[in-house]
């Protein structure tokens, strides 16, 4: 059977609010502003489910992260809504 294996190098100011948004979930490492971490799965549907899934929760961190940032510094402040 065939496996599939993706590793992947994320470089950011916030590396460790990325790591903790996948915690327990898989294995990583931090480097500096880098962000290692493997996928490691026996079909490509699979890996395919996997990477959207950590993208998906990097992109999420990645805003909030913006948001808190902006609404500090005055740019845009937090409502009730947001």
């Amino acid at each position: 059977m065939t496996s599939w294996q993706l590793n992947s190098t994320i470089f950011s100011s916030d590396v460790n609010a990325l790591a903790a948004s996948m915690y327990g979930e898989i294995t990583h490492s931090i480097d500096g502003d880098a962000l290692h971490f493997s996928l490691f799965e026996h079909a490509a549907n699979d890996m395919r489910a996997m990477w959207n899934t950590r993208m998906r929760s990097i992109v999420s961190v990645e805003a909030v992260l913006k948001m808190v940032k902006d609404s500090i510094h005055g740019e845009q402040p937090l409502s009730d809504g947001e």
